[in-house]
């Protein structure tokens, strides 16, 4: 009635390469944030920077079998041109009484942004291409 599992079913977990490449990303963040703290830059810029990183880091992430495609590569090139303009007018403009910006008080904006991103991107690769697919997302 039950099958033995095979080494394949045991392995279907997370890989050492994609865990390797979180802790790069949590260690490269981390690294940035005391760099930007030394250099005496706002940390409004810095949670800019991490707004940036964090959501377009997890739709990488979470679009791994589709990063060699042309059509993503571009589709993600405009989403991050478009929101660099856009971040570079909020926190300028908009942000501009606040010296100290805390990255936490972003994170809300950061994770309802990596769902319209992932959303958006899938609509521009879909316009680039022509083709209509179902895609699966791999945590």
């Amino acid at each position: 009635m039950h099958g033995k599992l095979n080494g394949r079913a045991i392995r279907k977990g997370v890989s050492f390469g994609q865990n390797a490449l979180l802790l790069l990303i949590g260690a490269f963040a981390y690294i940035l944030a005391g760099a930007l703290r030394e250099h005496g830059i706002e940390q409004r810029w810095g949670t800019a920077i991490l707004g940036t990183l964090i959501p377009f880091g997890l739709v990488i992430y979470l679009s791994r079998k589709r990063q060699l495609r042309w059509a993503f590569c571009v589709s993600l090139a405009i989403c991050l041109f478009l929101h660099s303009i856009a971040m570079f007018f909020v926190f300028r403009y908009v942000l501009t009484n606040f010296d100290r910006f805390s990255p936490l008080l972003w994170l809300p904006f950061m994770l309802i942004e990596t769902v319209m991103l992932l959303i958006v991107v899938k609509r521009i690769e879909e316009l680039l291409t022509g083709k209509r697919e179902k895609i699966k997302l791999s945590f």
